[in-house]
């Protein structure tokens, strides 16, 4: 590493500012850097996921909060899980995939939630009774 070159520690840092002062291509790239190093952490995916919402890349976002559940899974950090799972949840319901919604909800517990821009606070309970309500609304293939 150059003397120049930024850790993924102050790349995270540079994320988050850039975010917050809306220079989400910016904070993007940080993100991106630190997935390139393979140094991303239990809530960068998040982070790059939420990042994605904001700027309307949807499926981007979904790849996003789907790496960090397993990264979460894997290292046992489950406040990263649950806020990934309902954001990915709430998303699937988006994208009218309430099967992938109700799976997502089954990992986490039953006292989960999360703010989601544009939508709230948003439960498990209310997410589960969405999906149940697409499911049965869901025109029938003839």
């Amino acid at each position: 590493m150059s003397k120049h070159e930024l850790t993924s520690t102050n790349l995270r840092l540079a994320a988050q500012v850039n975010t917050r002062c809306e220079l989400l291509e910016r904070a993007a790239d940080c993100w991106l850097e630190i997935e390139r190093r393979h140094d991303m952490e239990p809530g960068d995916y998040y982070m790059l996921g939420s990042l994605r919402m904001r700027e309307a890349k949807l499926e981007s976002a979904a790849q996003c909060f789907e790496h960090d559940i397993a990264l979460a899974s894997k290292t046992g950090t489950y406040y990263f899980l649950g806020s990934s799972a309902i954001r990915l949840a709430d998303l699937m319901l988006r994208l009218n995939n309430p099967s992938r919604a109700k799976e997502v909800m089954a990992l986490v517990d039953d006292e989960t939630g999360e703010y989601i821009d544009g939508a709230g606070f948003r439960t498990k309970a209310v997410l589960l009774r969405e999906a149940e309500e697409q499911l049965i609304h869901r025109p029938s293939a003839e």
